[in-house]
């Protein structure tokens, strides 16, 4: 009844969540404290909650919450869709498309990469943003294909000098042998993570998809806003 989840805005709790329809967004987060609190959105929209309850509410955001970030490393932005190519970019514009994830071989590659599809995007800077989680969207078709379990491992390397200090695999997904995208997100839960998150000054941020089981390829979906990751960043 909200539409679809907007990913490209975040509350500040992790209990918090905004949908999109018709141009139109939903902001609804429940507060299971005891006494009541305020969720501060991304976009700066805020809402309040009782305690121990949910609420909602719907309308256009209200404003830049920070307008005046520091101006001497100046956030590059938190979300970004896959682009063909092997690119993580802020763009909206580029056209839909898919890329193919290779095959397994038959191997059980669960927790590590093999023959991923990379996308990445450089000289990102931005500061850990308080109570966010890395989030992805993302969809994937294995066609008729029984077995095939997508796979994605998220990395930072916070200065950019070649060394990943944070990295994020989480559980796959296993898909289903009907033709059709299915939905992939954050919510299948994380695997494995090592390093820590720090503010990112030129850094590298990294989203690597690979197919974990089965024996065929699959693909993932491109340059839509069901491709999307988005960083614990402000």
């Amino acid at each position: 009844r909200w539409g679809a989840p907007d990913m490209t805005v975040s509350g500040d709790i992790p209990t918090s969540a905004v949908f999109s329809k018709n141009g139109t967004r939903t902001y609804t987060a429940h507060n299971h404290g005891s006494s009541a609190r305020t969720v501060t959105f991304s976009d700066g929209k805020t809402l309040s909650v009782p305690a121990r309850s949910t609420a909602t509410s719907t309308g256009p955001g209200g404003g830049d919450p920070d307008p005046d970030p520091d101006p001497g490393n100046p956030s590059t932005g938190n979300t970004f869709r896959l682009k063909t190519g092997g690119v993580l970019t802020t763009a909206t514009t580029d056209p839909a498309g898919a890329d193919t994830i290779a095959s397994a071989d038959g191997v059980n590659r669960d927790g590590t990469p093999y023959r991923p599809t990379v996308y990445e995007v450089k000289k990102v800077n931005g500061k850990v943003a308080a109570g966010a989680a890395t989030a992805f969207r993302l969809r994937v078709d294995a066609g008729t294909k029984v077995g095939l379990a997508p796979q994605v491992r998220v990395s930072y390397d916070l200065t950019g000098d070649g060394t990943f200090d944070r990295t994020e695999t989480f559980r796959y997904f296993a898909t289903d042998p009907v033709n059709g995208w299915e939905e992939y997100t954050q919510a299948v839960g994380a695997q494995a993570t090592t390093g820590s998150l720090g503010e990112l000054k030129n850094g590298t941020v990294r989203l690597e998809i690979w197919n974990a089981l089965g024996n065929g390829t699959s693909q993932v979906q491109t340059g839509t806003d069901a491709a999307v990751l988005r960083i614990p960043y402000q």
